[in-house]
């Protein structure tokens, strides 16, 4: 607060400190003059305190007790003063002697004839005391109008000193909710201060325990993808053997088919993302060389909607090969005719959907529940649902694996976020 607003208080609070004291010393004076009065050892020096207790309660305006100490002084002392005369009267009789054959009688007539003019000099006095007192209630009807006119005056500077305090007070309050204002302000501010911080900081721990597990899911995708690599060679070195066995012309043509499949693999088993048409590149060789492998062979159809572009389109590296090896092995193999797989590429609300679908023995396989081949079929599925849940996570995508059975055949729908 402003130290002007405090000066009307501090004001204030020492008039209060001076008008008690100069009470409590005027009350202390007040008792000891009346302890006086009592403790007096003579009259003539009660009069004396008695006429200073009335001038002292004159003064604290107590008209009416300081007019009953007045009389009660009068009273006093004209009794002593008759008191003196009498005694006077006494001694000079004394020391003058009497020739009277009555001495007390003729101190008696003195004594009443002193008495009668002592009378009437009391007489004179107290008339002259009503006569004060006549001036005195004058005086005090006068002072009480006088009183009342100051008080008038004194009401309307007490309301005037009134109305400035209340505006100073109120002043005084403004000021006050100003800094209540001005320091809830600044504790909200501190407080959103530390809760922005406290977000930003869980935000950048939440970044970094996010960026960790990408790290991790990223090996986990090299360990994924090191677990499909052996397929292509375990199947492909046992083709290779064959046709050295049963058809040698073939061997030279399936083995460059090979090699080239090996260093495409090799070449992006490391990337995050590929292509789409890098991806349909090693797909196609892929199902060449099993179409080759196996008995009977089997066609293969891919389609491309005209709203995708394969070059700019990135996918991850083998993302369908699994789903493709499935119907080849689960579906096509077991035929005793020629299969098909059809591969089609959509896309739709930020997803490429890719779609494979085989005319196969579907659920007619008997491999289906049972066996090492299901248990190889579903680690395929397993693995392709676990990279897609993986790219959901990293890019806060919805895609997802469905893989259905028919009578004859089978189609998986694999929508990949890009």
């Amino acid at each position: 607060m402003d130290m002007k607003a405090w000066v009307p208080y501090g004001c204030s609070f020492l008039l209060f400190i001076l008008a008690s004291y100069n009470m409590h010393a005027q009350s202390d004076k007040i008792d000891s003059l009346q302890k006086a009065i009592q403790n007096a050892p003579e009259d003539s020096n009660k009069v004396i305190a008695m006429k200073a207790l009335s001038r002292e309660l004159w003064q604290q305006s107590k008209m009416t007790s300081a007019l009953v100490y007045e009389q009660r002084a009068l009273a006093l002392n004209d009794g002593l003063v008759l008191e003196k005369e009498i005694s006077e009267v006494e001694n000079e009789f004394s020391e003058s002697g009497s020739s009277s054959s009555d001495p007390e009688k003729d101190l008696n007539t003195e004594l009443r004839r002193k008495r009668d003019s002592t009378l009437k000099q009391l007489s004179v006095h107290i008339s002259k005391i009503e006569e004060k007192q006549s001036q005195l209630n004058a005086a005090i009807k006068e002072y009480n109008r006088r009183s009342l006119s100051l008080s008038d005056d004194r009401v309307l500077e007490m309301q005037m000193t009134n109305k400035q305090l209340a505006t100073q007070q109120q002043a005084a309050l403004q000021h006050f909710a100003d800094e209540r204002s001005r320091r809830n302000w600044v504790i909200s501010s501190s407080g959103i201060i530390v809760v922005l911080l406290t977000i930003v900081f869980f935000q950048f721990s939440r970044r970094r325990q996010t960026k960790s597990k990408l790290e991790v899911n990223q090996l986990k995708n090299r360990v994924l993808r090191s677990q499909l690599n052996p397929h292509f060679i375990f199947h492909a070195l046992n083709s290779i053997r064959s046709f050295m066995e049963q058809c040698p012309e073939s061997a030279g043509s399936f083995l460059v088919k090979f090699s080239t499949l090996m260093r495409q693999v090799l070449e992006n088993s490391e990337e995050e993302k590929i292509s789409l048409s890098e991806e349909i590149a090693m797909i196609e060789n892929y199902m060449q060389l099993e179409a080759i492998r196996i008995p009977g062979g089997f066609d293969y159809e891919v389609s491309i909607d005209e709203s995708i572009d394969a070059e700019v389109t990135t996918v991850p590296p083998l993302i369908l090969q699994p789903m493709i090896e499935n119907a080849i092995l689960h579906g096509l193999l077991p035929l005793k005719r020629r299969g098909k797989i059809v591969l089609q590429f959509k896309e739709k609300n930020g997803l490429l959907e890719a779609t494979i679908e085989d005319d196969g023995i579907g659920l007619g396989s008997t491999t289906v529940g049972t066996g090492t081949a299901e248990k190889k079929r579903s680690m395929g599925i397993q693995i392709t649902r676990e990279r897609i849940e993986l790219l959901n996570r990293k890019m806060k995508g919805k895609g997802s694996l469905v893989q259905q059975l028919f009578e004859h055949g089978s189609r998986v729908s694999i929508a990949i976020p890009v």
